[in-house]
């Protein structure tokens, strides 16, 4: 397919680098702070370490898959109780993105359920909740009507909090009478005055999940705003995606600077004051103001050095705790959400009644056992939110990273795979028709949320919110370093209403300090019942907690064994496999490699002519080999990198690569033990990773079955490995010969639906696991279908970019691979391309370099914005629905068939 995009906003080249205000991070309070800025006039640059906006707020492609990474409810969007516009609706309108994102009403509240009790369904709509309520529990009816008023004029003045913020003014007792009453008691002491009834109880105290501590601990404040109903919560169409993406696009068309893949290394401090923000790759920006969307412990230790914070503010860090993260799972079904019974969007699934008890907090140290979970289906209320006869859930069980940090690193991706079985195994309990319908799943730890939102310990809600914690930390936006501004998480309470508009609250403190000459200081809760004992408390946390100090650079520790951004190695071996292919040892420089799944890969970096330049190639040693990495490289057609690495590479030789990536790899639980792998050519190499960790670990627990295409019998790589695995009892091998010679004794011809059939037998067992060329790709996968096998058994490797995009479906008439077109980039230089080579192999041989991983449209690391013209993407590109509605491109696999911009 083929698409254009309008020119739009304004262009700053990388010399421009003075800016008015620069915001580090663009998740939620970052895009709204940032926009808010740029609309008051400044000249604003928003830094984002990855390659889109939104933090939390994003979504990803697995297969026919787009999953929503965080977003289950949203709050404040539709009228509040009183029939007034929710206030993140006023606040999208004064943004001007209202327009721009399409909302979804949520019919329901949540449903809450127990083994073996029962299970509630509680109404979206604010009267329909509370008559629900009353109709479970009549002798309740008075203290439940006045318990839901007390909560929605909670909710009310819970916005005063970021108003006082805002405007710099300290809370009063007069405007928020309600919190300063009630703010410093817990949900439980509130609920316990109200009710007897402990199913009345369990109701209003089942969000407490989304705020991550149990309700003997939460702050009563934190818990009765979740529960301030107006006619009901939102989804995002596109997901949360597309509020980001449309968050950015505003601010863009509004003069801001966005630069992805670039994270703020340093802040740059002198005489007290912010001076600019220094990148992870040496680049540096002046500005006297910066607006942190990150988290406020991470900035003050490890972002800014120690001589420039003032010792009072690690005395206040002292006082808070890292909030708790997650362990989850994004499934896709290949059913719909009535076919697996499901009934509801949003689910609270406790712990059977005879499970284990333990405290919440151990609870979420530990991976023994699950607590207890919650599930959303966002199929529920958006059914084209993934393809016509599928759904697609999340899971999420409460957790801290310390038993995941504390791991050797090569058991994580085994542990990993452990704790999602049973947490598949706890979903089973209330859904068990689920069972045999996975057609995609991806488990994530509180180290991914590290990886990608750079939090300690993959922390979601900044610290935890305590009463004392917001009295101590979470008030302040603004910092004692003048300049340094705080969002997101760091300011009052996590989630995506109030972090959406946390980041509005600080940038008008910002703009309000830009007019003043005096800060007024912290707010204060004068007045408040029980603040001398939460003042005791936080004096005591400043004397005795943790200092956080003592963990400085923990997040990058704990990421380098696991995910580091680059390797580098020495070549300490080619091994001869065929006439034309090789295997390369990579022993890496540093003595240390992090694990793998069998079926990843490494994106090699080569210079070659002056051209920097990467390739993917699967990592086609054992898992268990952890002193080096193996590819094997076979020649092909036009293989500027692979002609470079079978020509010229040689031992002793240094070469570097990304970390291991990729999706393609077995899931024991999803993909059963009956397996088929179809191979064509070099495609063997993770199959050959595969085959080989099983042997390692003497693993027969599936039934393999290996078809194998070649040309000729001398292009089989690996023959003797594979004569050996068979001998052991690992694998079955059958090779297809397309080009015979006279004394071949192997099958014949192509991977035909026959010969799948005849290895297979019964096909309904088994999954089909392809690697190879495109060639292949399109010859099997019509085989397959004729076997009528399903989407959900069939896993494909990604496949790099065509050779020639002319024969792809839907390549446009009368363009042809020859025609010359000119890519413009922001800085006014203009790059020549051909339309038969893709946008990514333009821009590396005019010397720009773009992140890149996978080339295969995949990853997304390469997302790039298209300002003008037109091009052509392949059907197989993985594109999210909002990135296609907002112009962004996968420069890997997308071919220039115009004149075009692009925005780097």
């Amino acid at each position: 397919m083929s698409s254009s995009h309008a020119k739009e906003g304004r262009d700053l080249t990388k010399h421009n680098s003075v800016f008015d205000a620069v915001v580090v991070g663009a998740g939620n309070g970052g895009l709204t702070g940032a926009l808010t800025l740029c609309k008051a006039g400044k000249k604003v640059l928003l830094l984002e370490r990855h390659n889109i906006p939104g933090g939390c707020g994003t979504t990803f492609r697995r297969g026919r898959f787009e999953f929503e990474v965080a977003l289950h409810q949203l709050y404040d969007i539709s009228n509040n109780y009183r029939g007034e516009k929710g206030s993140l609706r006023r606040l999208f309108e004064e943004l001007n993105v209202w327009n721009k994102i399409e909302f979804v009403l949520q019919k329901e509240a949540f449903r809450l359920a127990i083994p073996g009790v029962g299970e509630i369904v509680l109404p979206g709509d604010h009267d329909g909740f509370v008559r629900k309520i009353q109709e479970i529990a009549p002798d309740h009816a008075d203290a439940i009507r006045e318990y839901q008023a007390l909560v929605d004029k909670i909710g009310e003045e819970t916005a005063l909090l970021y108003k006082s913020v805002a405007e710099d003014e300290p809370l009063t007792k007069e405007k928020a009478p309600i919190i300063f009453e009630f703010g410093s008691l817990t949900g439980k002491e509130v609920l316990d005055r109200y009710f007897k009834n402990s199913i009345v109880k369990g109701i209003y105290k089942a969000l407490f999940g989304y705020l991550g501590m149990p309700v003997d601990r939460v702050p009563f404040l934190a818990l009765a705003a979740l529960y301030a109903r107006g006619d009901g919560t939102c989804y995002v169409k596109g997901g949360s995606q597309a509020m980001s993406n449309a968050l950015a696009d505003e601010f863009l068309a509004s003069g801001g600077t966005i630069k992805f893949n670039t994270a703020v290394e340093k802040i740059l401090v002198e005489d007290g004051a912010v001076r600019g923000v220094m990148t992870d790759a040496g680049e540096s920006f002046k500005t006297d103001t910066v607006l942190c969307n990150a988290n406020k412990i991470n900035v003050y230790v490890d972002m800014i050095e120690e001589q420039h914070v003032p010792e009072s503010v690690f005395a206040d860090l002292r006082v808070s705790t890292p909030s708790m993260s997650s362990f989850g799972l994004f499934i896709g079904l290949d059913c719909t959400a009535e076919e697996a019974g499901i009934r509801n969007a949003t689910s609270f699934m406790a712990a059977p009644l005879n499970a284990p008890r333990m405290r919440y907090d151990v609870g979420l140290h530990q991976t023994s056992v699950i607590p207890g979970g919650y599930m959303s289906c966002y199929s529920i209320d958006d059914p084209d939110c993934s393809p016509e006869g599928t759904s697609m859930l999340t899971i999420l069980s409460s957790q801290t990273a310390d038993s995941w940090i504390s791991l050797p690193p090569e058991k994580y991706h085994e542990a990993k795979m452990q704790y999602a079985t049973k947490l598949l195994d706890f979903l089973y309990q209330f859904y068990p028709k689920i069972r045999g319908h996975i057609e995609e799943m991806e488990a994530f730890t509180p180290l991914t949320l590290m990886r990608y939102i750079n939090s300690p310990g993959g922390c979601i809600y900044g610290v935890d919110a305590y009463f004392k914690d917001l009295v101590a930390n979470k008030m302040q936006a603004r910092s004692p370093i003048k300049g340094l501004y705080f969002c997101g998480a760091s300011l009052l309470f996590g989630g995506f209403n109030t972090t959406l508009t946390s980041g509005h609250t600080a940038a008008r403190l910002i703009l309000k300090d830009q007019t003043k000459n005096e800060a007024q200081g912290r707010a204060g809760f004068e007045g408040l019942a029980g603040l001398d004992s939460i003042q005791k408390e936080i004096e005591v946390g400043k004397r005795y907690n943790l200092d956080h100090r003592c963990n400085r650079g923990g997040i990058k520790r704990a990421l380098d064994v696991l995910h580091p951004k680059r390797i580098e190695y020495r070549v300490t071996e080619i091994r001869r496999e065929t006439d034309s292919a090789r295997t390369i040892r990579l022993a890496p420089t540093g003595g240390y490699l992090p694990p793998f799944v069998p079926g990843q890969y490494i994106n090699l970096e080569v210079e070659i002519d002056g051209i920097r330049t990467s390739r993917p190639y699967s990592i086609s040693s054992p898992a268990t080999q952890r002193a080096c990495y193996e590819i094997t490289v076979r020649s092909a057609r036009n293989g500027f990198v692979s002609d470079y690495l079978l020509g010229s590479l040689k031992v002793g030789d240094l070469v570097s690569s990304s970390g291991p990536a990729g999706n393609f790899y077995r899931i024991p639980d999803v993909h059963g033990k009956r397996l088929v792998f179809i191979a064509g050519g070099s495609g063997i190499t993770p199959f050959m990773s595969m085959l080989q960790t099983d042997a390692d670990k003497l693993d027969r627990g599936c039934r393999i079955d290996l078809i194998y295409g070649c040309a000729r019998e001398q292009d089989i790589i690996f023959k003797t490995r594979l004569r050996k695995l068979e001998k052991a009892g690992f694998v079955k091998t059958h090779p297809v010969i397309s080009e015979p010679g006279a004394d071949c004794r192997e099958r014949q011809g192509f991977v035909t639906a026959d010969i799948i059939k005849d290895v297979a037998g019964d096909i309904t067992q088994c999954t089909f696991f392809l690697s190879g060329p495109t060639a292949m790709y399109d010859f099997v996968l019509p085989e397959l279908q004729k076997l009528g096998v399903s989407d959900r058994q069939i896993r494909r490797e990604v496949q790099t970019a065509s050779d020639d995009a002319t024969k792809l479906p839907g390549w446009p008439q009368g363009i042809s691979g020859k025609d010359q077109f000119t890519v413009s980039l922001p800085d006014g230089r203009k790059l020549a391309a051909t339309a038969c080579e893709t946008v990514l192999v333009a821009l590396e041989r005019a010397g720009v370099t773009v992140p890149s991983l996978c080339r295969g449209g995949e990853c997304s690391a390469c997302r790039t914005k298209l300002r003008s013209g037109r091009v052509f993407h392949p059907p197989s590109e993985l594109l999210r629905k909002s990135d296609m509605r907002f112009g962004y491109i996968h420069p890997c696999v997308t071919y220039p068939i115009s004149n075009i911009e692009i925005m780097l």
